[in-house]
């Protein structure tokens, strides 16, 4: 009893719930080598859509594939996406709005926290192409700018606390779609979306964490 008295013993339980802590992280943790797999599977599922509906339907929006000087304004405009982004991010993290914080926290950095920038490259680049390709490039051709971004938005909405961000991604699709209409390229929104991407993978990979325990 007086053993248990001083203390001794407690020493052991800490350690304890300490490891076990640690333990319910490792086991919450996906494998990376998982996430970027199961990424490109996606991406190139909506490529493989894409490409049956243009046979099907005689839309050939590879055609619209143009590697020509326009694409530098498609880069252009997706580092604009990329800190019209962050702006929107930082500002509803300050303002504790649009479950920003959840959203950076349990849904995008537990995804992208461990992946290569070889990784980030291949996932940035392939979504720009293989999203553009399906929602610009037919879906688009389909059913005509605002259809085809509302469902853009919607896929990227699984969670009644992401609607603000389903919201802010409509209105990116449509600045995609009409970068597609006035350029008639469609390398102009894929490089526009893949550059969005990247800054946006890039900054929650290794900026977000960095920047919460600077606070």
């Amino acid at each position: 009893m007086e053993i248990y008295r001083e203390g001794p013993g407690d020493e052991p339980e800490e350690d304890l719930e300490d490891v076990s802590e640690e333990r319910r992280e490792g086991a919450e943790e996906i494998p990376p080598a998982f996430v970027f797999r199961s990424i490109m599977m996606i991406q190139m599922a909506a490529l493989v859509i894409a490409i049956l509906w243009g046979v099907i339907r005689k839309i050939h929006w590879w055609e619209s594939l143009i590697l020509d000087s326009s694409i530098f304004w498609g880069v252009l405009l997706g580092l604009g996406l990329a800190l019209t982004n962050q702006g929107a991010w930082q500002a509803a993290r300050k303002l504790k709005v649009a479950n920003i914080e959840w959203i950076l926290s349990d849904v995008f950095h537990p995804l992208f926290r461990n992946l290569r920038i070889g990784e980030i490259v291949a996932v940035s680049a392939l979504s720009g192409l293989c999203e553009e390709s399906l929602f610009r490039g037919v879906l688009q051709h389909e059913w005509g700018i605002v259809i085809s971004s509302l469902i853009f938005g919607l896929l990227h909405t699984g969670d009644r606390r992401l609607i603000a961000a389903g919201l802010w991604t409509i209105l990116s699709s449509l600045i995609l779609g009409y970068s597609y209409i006035m350029s008639g390229n469609l390398l102009v929104p894929v490089c526009a979306h893949a550059v969005n991407n990247l800054c946006g993978i890039i900054y929650i990979r290794y900026l977000y964490v960095r920047n919460n325990s600077a606070g």
